[in-house]
C-alpha cells in the first residue's frame, strides 16, 4: 500500500463531513441499493453483487473513470472483453510496469479530485463561520443525535453543553476537551461543534444526559418497561427491536433497542416478556357466541 501512496488519515469521531468522500459514496449506494430491490427491501442483500458491479463499472462524474479503473487502471471487464480475442491494451504482467500504470491513473484522479474539492471547498466556505481556539478556552460544546446514549435522546433536550475547557488542538478543525469522565462520548469535537463561552466558568457543569448507560448495575435504573415489538424477517432470520420506557424519564423519551441491547440491560424483564407471549400463544382467547 506504500508503494500505491495510501496513508491512513483520522478523522472527528460523530462528524461525518470530515470524510465527504466516504459519505456521498455510502449515499449513492443507498440511492443504487434503494432502486434496485423495488418491493422487498428486506431482501437488499441478495442484489449485492449486481450493486457492485453497477458501481464500480460507472463513470464517476468528478474523476472521470470508474472505481474499478482508478483502483487497478484499466476498465473492468464486460461479457465481450472476455472473449478470446486479442487484447492489446492490456498492461505488462510485470509488476512494477503495472505498479507504474496504476500510479499514472491513480495520479489523474487524485488531480480531478483536488480541482472537485476546491470548488465544492469555496462554496461551502461561504456559509461557515471561520473560528480557531487555544489551549485553555472555555468552550460550549454542541452534542450531536449520535454522541448520547441509548434513550439519552431528545428533540426538546438542550444540544449545547458546558462550558469545557480546550486541553489541546488536533489538526486545524478539531479539539480535544476536558470533558468529565461520565460523559459516554469521544472528547475529540470538530470546531464546527464548539461556540465561544462568555463569562466566568461554574464550579460544577450540568452534563445530565451525556452519561453512560454502560454502568447501569440495577434493573431500576435501565428500562422501565416494555411498550411494543416490532419484527423484521430477512435471509438471516427474524430480527426483533423493543420499543422501551426509560426508568425515570417520561414515555416521549421512550426509544427502539434491540433485543441483544435488552438482554443486557433487563433480562429478567425479556424472560417475563417472552413467558407472556409464550403463554398467550398456549391459551388463546375464545370469543363468545
Amino acid at each position: 500500500m506504500s508503494k500505491a501512496g495510501s496513508k491512513l488519515n483520522f478523522s472527528s469521531p460523530y462528524h461525518p463531513q470530515t470524510d465527504g468522500q466516504t459519505e456521498i459514496v455510502n449515499r449513492s449506494l443507498g440511492n443504487l441499493l434503494r432502486c434496485l430491490v423495488g418491493e422487498k427491501p428486506t431482501q437488499w442483500d441478495l442484489i449485492l453483487p449486481q450493486a457492485e458491479f453497477a458501481y464500480n463499472s460507472s463513470i464517476n462524474r468528478t474523476i472521470g473513470k470508474s472505481p474499478f479503473e482508478a483502483l487497478y487502471g484499466r476498465p473492468i471487464a464486460h461479457f465481450l472483453d472476455r472473449a478470446p480475442i486479442p487484447y492489446p491494451g492490456r498492461v505488462s504482467a510485470d509488476a512494477d510496469y503495472y505498479l507504474k500504470q496504476i500510479q499514472e491513473v491513480q495520479q489523474q484522479v487524485h488531480q480531478r479530485l483536488r480541482n472537485s474539492t476546491v470548488k465544492y471547498k469555496e462554496s461551502a466556505d461561504k456559509h461557515r463561520r471561520g473560528m480557531t481556539f487555544n489551549e485553555g478556552d472555555n468552550v460550549l460544546i454542541y452534542f450531536r443525535k449520535e454522541r448520547f446514549s441509548a434513550g439519552g435522546y431528545s428533540k426538546l433536550k438542550r444540544k449545547k453543553y458546558g462550558p469545557f475547557k480546550i486541553l489541546k488542538k488536533l489538526g486545524e478543525n478539531a479539539y480535544l476537551i476536558d470533558l468529565s469522565p461520565e460523559v459516554s462520548t469521544s472528547p475529540i469535537f470538530n470546531v464546527s461543534e464548539l461556540y465561544e463561552y462568555h463569562g466566568e466558568a461554574p464550579s460544577t457543569v450540568d452534563i445530565d444526559g451525556l452519561t453512560s448507560r454502560s454502568d447501569i448495575e440495577t434493573p431500576s435504573d435501565g428500562v422501565e418497561d416494555i411498550l411494543d415489538v416490532r419484527e423484521s424477517v430477512t435471509r438471516r432470520g427474524t430480527h426483533r427491536r423493543y420499543l422501551v420506557r426509560w426508568h425515570g424519564r417520561p414515555l416521549s423519551d421512550s426509544s427502539w433497542i434491540s433485543e441483544a441491547e435488552l438482554r443486557q440491560l433487563r433480562e429478567d424483564l425479556y424472560q417475563r416478556y417472552q413467558d407472556a407471549i409464550s403463554t398467550e400463544s398456549r391459551f388463546p382467547q375464545l370469543e363468545g357466541n
